[in-house]
């Protein structure tokens, strides 16, 4: 017997090659029903027989490919007695390496799963459905929604630039530091993006969320400031994220970079696969005052069930949300 080191792929296939009967083998287990070693594919393709102590997905392999004996895990009877008839029966040996091989080829070569991953991926596509009971497909929904989101933002901007200008005027006249703060905010798949924001409080006010805060936010806020939270001015500059495509009109509010929590929940149900945006079903549905987990799942409801027409219901209702400072 000879103990090799590891193997490089070539010198692995004439190792291979170089066998009269190869082995795999697993523990017994609910574990390994589900596994199927990968050495199995080497060895059918190399058409060698093969003598597997497996079960599950790598036994039902083996027996529909013919390309070798199956025995229970864990009894090494069966695998040395199954060891010694295939040895001594060159015939049964090549005629199961054949069948192996061509089962490998003609369900494993790259070619062949390419074709079925092409097969795979036109099915979803064909299987694309309408989103929010709305006729748009989804490819259709998003760039509507971002086309919207560019014009939309362009327009504030440039409609509103006077305003801008005021309310920079004020921040900086009511308290030391800049107008427009910068902070890290977590994006679509999870990526950091810098939002922009009118200043709300004194530049000494730690970088976290307001509800995690150990005194009331209001120590930390300026005059302005809380005229702007109540009224929610202080987003404005959002849309300078919205123009340049890190942001949406609707969406879950981005995360800080720093909420770890929330941010692995929401890639755990997929929240993080749209856009943040400058409102959404959270913000219309208690703000501030939510918990982590009713933010969440208040998020998810969005995500599975947006349309325009979903979009459109939250932007009214954030209007009207904002005579109402409840929650903020």
């Amino acid at each position: 017997m000879r103990f090799l080191p590891s193997q490089q792929p070539e010198e692995l296939a004439e190792t291979i090659r170089a066998a009269d009967v190869c082995v795999a083998t697993t523990r017994p287990g609910a574990f390994s029903a589900g596994t199927i070693p990968v050495k199995i594919f080497d060895y059918l393709a190399s058409a060698k027989p093969v003598v597997a102590a497996v079960s599950g997905d790598a036994k039902a392999l083996i027996e529909e490919s013919g390309g070798g004996v199956v025995v229970e895990p864990g009894r090494a009877e069966e695998l040395s007695r199954a060891l010694i008839e295939l040895v001594a029966d060159e015939d049964r040996r090549g005629a199961m390496g054949e069948k192996g091989r061509r089962y490998a080829a003609a369900n494993y070569s790259r070619a062949k799963l390419a074709e079925m991953m092409e097969d795979l991926l036109t099915e979803v596509v064909a299987a694309e459905r309408a989103l929010g009971g709305m006729t748009y497909c989804v490819r259709r929904y998003l760039a509507a929604k971002y086309t919207i989101d560019a014009v939309v933002a362009l327009i504030v901007i440039l409609v509103g630039s006077p305003l801008f200008a005021l309310l920079a005027l004020m921040i900086r006249l009511d308290s030391r530091g800049r107008a427009i703060f910068t902070q890290r905010r977590i994006g679509v798949h999870s990526e950091e993006f810098l939002i922009f924001k009118f200043r709300t409080m004194h530049e000494h006010a730690p970088d976290i969320a307001t509800d995690l805060m150990m005194h009331e936010p209001r120590d930390y806020t300026t005059r302005v400031g809380r005229f702007l939270r109540r009224t929610s001015l202080d987003e404005l500059p959002n849309f300078l994220n919205i123009l340049k495509g890190e942001m949406s009109l609707v969406g879950p509010r981005p995360a800080l970079y720093n909420q770890c929590e929330l941010i692995e929940k929401r890639q755990r149900l997929g929240v993080d696969l749209v856009r943040p945006g400058l409102t959404g079903w959270a913000q219309i549905n208690g703000r501030d005052s939510v918990t982590l987990d009713e933010k969440v799942r208040l998020d998810e409801f969005y995500v599975r069930n947006c349309s325009l027409l979903l979009d459109f219901k939250i932007l009214l209702r954030t209007f009207a949300a904002l005579w109402n400072p409840s929650g903020v």
